[in-house]
């Protein structure tokens, strides 16, 4: 028997009242359903069949939320048979507004009311530009067959410019992740890689920790190659980590030579 569980979200629409989200647990996963409501508020509208009608009316008087509304009639089939093409169309005129855009990213990924397509995922979180949306893009291109790790750590470094927000955070992690996975390399830096991935195993840290750090080193090691002595005692690396540079800097044990070209 299905079961299901009612959350209450905000309308995407301004005029429209809140939209009721209904999560309905399925053989095949978890979908969220979106109650299509009047893009002008009109509360006479209250069948599938009238809401629709007046959707379609205000659409073609040129109310985008109307044709949102519409994408989420011919996603879901209410009041309408399902067509997952109109709804892609009403979606590419009507998803206006940045969160709109993100909304619709996640139709395209798993549990989703279109075809799993990372792709078109990335596409509609681009638009919305904004920097949690550019983050969860950069994520999606490593959802590709095969994973586009290239441009996902291209805006991961573009999200370090900007270190006011939680993705710059995340962003570090995630690049530091591709580090230590040898899936990315910023230079010949093996020092820095050599105390994140200490620090993620005998040093106690967290991997979430050492995933970051490995960038906060690599990005503050500089365009030269530093090779770690033997034998550094735990309080040398730990002090190595929390000023970095001064550190080498009073250390020459730690030799540095010009990086590979």
């Amino acid at each position: 028997m299905k079961t299901a569980t009612v959350f209450l979200l905000l309308a995407s629409t301004a005029l429209a009242v809140p939209a009721q989200t209904i999560t309905i647990g399925a053989t095949d996963g978890f979908k969220s359903h979106y109650v299509v409501s009047p893009a002008n508020g009109d509360p006479t509208a209250r069948t599938d069949d009238e809401i629709n009608t007046l959707n379609l009316r205000l659409a073609a008087s040129g109310n985008t939320e109307a044709d949102f509304e519409l994408g989420l009639a011919y996603m879901q089939g209410f009041g309408v048979v399902q067509d997952l093409a109109k709804a892609e169309h009403y979606f590419g005129i009507g998803a206006i507004k940045p969160a709109d855009k993100e909304l619709v990213s996640g139709f395209y990924l798993e549990h989703g009311w279109f075809p799993y397509s990372p792709e078109k995922a990335v596409g509609w979180l681009l638009a919305a530009g904004r920097p949690f949306d550019l983050f969860e893009a950069a994520q999606a291109y490593r959802k590709f067959n095969p994973p586009q790790d290239a441009k996902a750590t291209s805006i991961y470094r573009a999200l370090l410019n900007n270190p006011k927000t939680p993705e710059y955070r995340r962003a570090q992690t995630e690049l530091g992740n591709l580090v230590l996975d040898g899936k990315y390399s910023a230079g010949s830096k093996p020092a820095a890689l050599y105390l994140a991935k200490w620090y993620s195993g005998e040093g106690g840290g967290t991997i979430d920790a050492g995933q970051s750090l490995t960038w906060q080193l690599i990005g503050h090691e500089g365009p030269t190659t530093v090779i770690p002595p033997p034998n550094l005692s735990k309080p040398e690396k730990l002090a190595a980590m929390k000023a970095y540079t001064t550190w080498l800097d009073a250390h020459p044990g730690w030799v540095t030579v010009p990086a590979a070209p």
